[in-house]
């Protein structure tokens, strides 16, 4: 086949070969979010970004090196980079899983950044090949590139939107096995000269070789995720088994029995609790966390462990003697649902974004969880939390935030390098505002010491109340603690005598320790589960009572509450405490880093590093003569300055509409999806149309401050923006998103466009010097603005790279 006769450069252009590459290219992209998701920790989006970028750059510089090379075989290249794309999927994906990486270890085992290395430097293999394909199609047929580009971002957002749908419809290992098959069709789809017997035959076998590897067995691509995970390690227990899988575009789900050492998990259960945990079943996310359902056979008395657990404090309440209270569950969890139950409650809405743990538990282990004895008063509403409390209208008398793990979320992401968006303090103003009048919030955390969640918690209720006009936010707050968790209540009218009494006896009874009521002295903190110190007491005084600036910026650890435009709530670290968590490392104090904050600065490492030697180096091996940079240095340093910033602007706007559409559409896989479809189309379209421009300075101007203004619009509406499109179901809002964020994305596909016109005005062998600067630029710029985000924001983010266009037409050349 690669041997084949394939069209010249005056023959037909590959269109449809074009398409399906950059299909396969791009859902391998979107597919890679859940792959990280499944073998390691977090879906680390900035990551495939990042090194899809790094592979299509090499790409470009591999292709000015050999021009000359391959220059009378262009089609055979094109057609074999085909065939090696639909190798190179499974290949590097399995020879990515063969490397040792652990990202556990990083902060002890200084290997393991060489392994991340591999694990980057394998993955980009495919992307690669797919660029080579996209570069080689403009080579070929260079007065058909308009047409090219169209069918290349035709195919890229075909790629996204097949994605999207595979991924609720087959496994993450199925999905790689069809990516890995539109190679082989684009290989098929390669127009050839003539039309004998050779060519059509060797069509139709590829045609039949790509529809075998999309059908094959998925045990041709074991996902061997990491041993340190949770199913891994529970799997060795004897008796353990797999009783069901569903996967999604949001996460896997594993439904696990176990015989031989049962599930008993109860965060925060008394330590006097007097009833047993009654049976249960595993559910672990993407292999990792783990959450469980009681088996409800309908008799009350066989849950009565729910009221033994530190979350059931709010249901102590007199106040809902009067009339049951309506509540709100943020998410779909069995001990809560069954808390609601056993208190009769009178309304139980569940705000669930996965439709198939919805599914999950009202149909396939509805006999288990005894949904038949629930869903009288029980409603699943498949949307996420934050969109339901700004579309719903009834009020709520009890809202429940889910346990969070860490202190960071169980929702998307749930590091410090991941948005956790149902725990910023505008989340927390939004529930306060469905609340009743006699209404409370609450939320559970697991305890850490020195606190950090639970105390970041702390202080995002307070500021909430005192936005609401509260004087004494302590009044309207309470915190108790167990051995391993910690909740936080938040009233909305002021806790009277009564209210006091009934937590203070709730707590008593049960031995849970009371870090904070209005009024509580500090002796009567820390009796039963004894920490060193009284931690949270002493927080939660200064906190509320206190001068609270003064505390968090004395506290070792950032708790500053969190916003929609800082969502990282798991970001606890302060740069001046890592000397002192070094040098005390030996005690184990790096535990208290979250590992994706250090693996965030090492795949930025990795991205200067790879891309400067495999994208702009080689571009040096050029002849001397090629540059000419001697006799106009000046412009060729404002080439340099103009494609750095395009890089670094582009990329910039891009992960911070990543991070807000996650907000918008509740989940980070959808919203990459979302935004890589929508950008590189519009960006395309957007640079189609600036071929057809002057590259003059007054056009670079005028698109430059059209983007600022289109900008400073997004920035201002992000909030408004999100109460106006909550009530639309997923799709209709995701079109209508993409419908909002395409004119942005037009104007962003320009600059390139008038920068690359100019430049074959100046000198047409800088060509790829720009191109690989630029591309350097975005691969470093992917991982980059994570960091920004973390640390600055989404308003900071986009201002920087608003600013960035907006010195484009200075630094014109």
């Amino acid at each position: 086949a690669v041997a084949s006769t394939v069209v010249s450069a005056e023959g037909t252009p590959p269109y449809a070969a074009v398409a399906a590459i950059s299909a396969g290219a791009l859902a391998l992209e979107v597919l890679l979010l859940r792959l990280f998701s499944l073998l390691h920790w977090h879906h680390s989006a900035y990551m495939a970004i990042s090194l899809a970028l790094l592979g299509f750059g090499l790409s470009g510089t591999l292709l000015t090196l050999l021009q000359v090379t391959i220059r009378k075989r262009q089609a055979r290249v094109f057609r074999a980079c085909t065939l090696l794309f639909s190798l190179a999927v499974p290949g590097s994906f399995l020879l990515a899983q063969a490397i040792p990486f652990n990202a556990l270890t990083m902060l002890w085992d200084g290997g393991q950044w060489l392994n991340l290395g591999g694990v980057y430097l394998a993955l980009m293999v495919p992307f690669l090949f797919a660029g080579t394909c996209i570069g080689l199609s403009f080579r070929m047929c260079p007065q058909h590139i308009p047409r090219l580009y169209a069918a290349d971002l035709l195919g890229a957002g075909s790629g996204c939107v097949l994605a999207l749908v595979a991924l609720s419809v087959v496994s993450p290992a199925r999905l790689l096995l069809c990516c890995a098959a539109l190679g082989l069709l684009a290989a098929a789809l390669v127009p050839t000269v003539g039309s004998g017997r050779g060519p059509i035959a060797r069509k139709i076998l590829l045609l039949c070789m790509a529809a075998f590897v999309a059908l094959a067995p998925n045990t041709w691509l074991p996902l061997q995720e990491s041993q340190h995970k949770t199913l891994s390690r529970t799997l060795l227990i004897p008796g353990t088994d797999v009783i069901a899988r569903v996967s999604s575009a949001l996460a896997e789900i594993s439904v696990v029995r176990s015989t031989g050492a049962p599930f008993r998990s109860a965060p925060g259960l008394s330590l006097a609790a007097r009833s047993g945990v009654p049976e249960q079943l595993g559910l672990f996310f993407d292999r990792d966390r783990m959450e469980t359902v009681d088996r409800f056979t309908g008799n009350i008395d066989s849950v009565a462990y729910v009221d033994d657990l530190v979350s059931a404090a709010p249901y102590q309440f007199s106040r809902w003697q009067q009339a049951p209270p309506r509540v709100f569950l943020a998410g779909l969890s069995s001990a809560d649902l069954l808390q609601a139950h056993r208190h009769e409650a009178a309304v139980v809405d569940i705000a669930e974004p996965d439709a198939q743990l919805a599914r999950l538990f009202t149909e396939t282990l509805a006999d288990f969880s005894g949904w038949e004895h629930l869903g009288d008063r029980a409603r699943v509403h498949v949307t996420d939390a934050r969109s339901f409390l700004l579309s719903e209208e009834q009020a709520s008398d009890l809202i429940v935030f889910p346990l969070t793990g860490s202190g960071t979320g169980t929702l998307s992401g749930a590091t410090a390098g991941g948005e956790v968006f149902l725990l910023t303090r505008d989340a927390v103003r939004q529930a306060w505002q469905r609340l009743s009048e006699r209404g409370v919030l609450v939320a559970t955390v697991r305890l850490q010491v020195p606190p950090r969640a639970s105390l970041r918690l702390l202080a995002t209720f307070a500021e909430v109340a005192r936005g609401a006009g509260i004087a004494e936010p302590g009044r309207h707050i309470a915190v108790l603690r167990s051995w391993q968790t910690v909740t936080l209540l938040l009233s909305r009218r002021a806790l009277d005598g009564a209210d006091l009494r009934d937590l203070s006896a709730f707590a008593r009874e049960r031995m849970f320790d009371l870090a904070w009521l209005p009024g509580l002295q500090s002796a009567e903190t820390n009796r039963f589960n004894r920490l060193e110190f009284p931690w949270l007491y002493d927080g939660a005084r200064r906190i509320l009572e206190g001068d609270a600036e003064r505390f968090y910026r004395e506290y070792k650890f950032d708790i500053r509450p969190v916003t929609d435009d800082r969502p990282y709530f798991g970001q606890f670290l302060k740069a001046r405490v890592l000397p002192e968590l070094f040098q005390k490392r030996a005690s184990g104090a790096l535990a208290l880093v979250d590992i994706a904050y250090p693996l965030l600065w090492a795949t930025l490492a990795q991205a200067l590093l790879l891309g400067g030697l495999l994208i702009v180096t080689p571009l040096f091996l050029l002849p001397r003569s090629t540059w000419r940079a001697r006799s106009q240095p000046r412009a060729f340093a404002r080439v340099a300055l103009y494609f750095t910033a395009i890089g670094l602007g582009f990329l910039f706007l891009e992960i911070a509409f990543l991070q807000r559409f996650t907000l918008y559409v509740g989940h980070p896989v959808l919203a990459t999806a979302l935004v890589l479809g929508v950008f590189l189309v519009s960006a395309g379209a957007g640079s189609g149309i600036a071929g057809r421009l002057l590259p003059t300075r007054r056009n670079l101007a005028r698109v430059s401050i059209a983007i600022l203004l289109m900008g400073i619009g997004w920035v201002s509406l992000a909030g408004p923006l999100h109460a106006l499109i909550a009530g639309l179901d997923l799709w209709p809002r995701m079109i209508l998103l993409a419908a909002l964020c395409a004119p942005l994305a037009f104007l962003l596909g320009m600059p390139l466009a008038l920068g690359m016109a100019r430049v074959r005005k100046l000198n047409p062998d800088w060509i790829p010097w720009a191109w690989g600067i630029n591309a350097c630029a975005s691969v470093v710029a992917a991982v980059a603005a994570l960091l920004i985000a973390i640390h600055g924001g989404y308003t900071v983010l986009v201002s920087i790279a608003l600013l960035l266009y907006l010195l484009l037409p200075v630094v014109r050349p």
